[in-house]
């Protein structure tokens, strides 16, 4: 697996590109290329308090198991993080089935999130992502 580090322009665009979402406060992005060095998934994190990020997903790699330690040492390791969330469409059935299997909780339903469209948050933190492997506390 391909990762690319520090043009989060390049994916943030992208990532916005797949999902109708804008970014104006991009902190961190991890994007994933095939072999010919073409983006074709990504991560970005905003809304950075400190203590948490919020993650927005798109396109495929972002399953993979080193795609996810990768996130990991960025938003637990090199950002502090004690939690990261995602919130996304009620409609978005693929993201609703993800963020189970990879140990994120479902927290609630931000009403109206997205407009005439509900939210659905959920939230994985620190300490879930060190048992479920995806990261490991130096």
């Amino acid at each position: 697996m391909i990762f690319l580090r520090g043009e989060d322009e390049i994916v943030s665009a992208y990532v916005s590109g797949q999902t109708g979402d804008r970014y104006s406060d991009v902190l961190r992005t991890l994007g994933i290329l095939n072999h010919e060095g073409r983006i074709i998934g990504g991560f970005v994190v905003t809304n950075y308090t400190g203590f948490g990020a919020e993650l927005s997903i798109a396109g495929r790699g972002c399953v993979a198991r080193d795609a996810w330690k990768a996130l990991g040492d960025i938003v637990f390791g090199e950002l502090g993080c004690q939690r990261l969330s995602v919130t996304t469409r009620r409609s978005n059935k693929r993201v609703r089935k993800m963020a189970p299997k990879f140990k994120f909780k479902f927290e609630g339903i931000a009403r109206r999130f997205y407009g005439d469209e509900d939210g659905i948050v959920f939230s994985l933190l620190r300490d879930e992502a060190i048992l479920h492997k995806y990261w490991k506390d130096s």
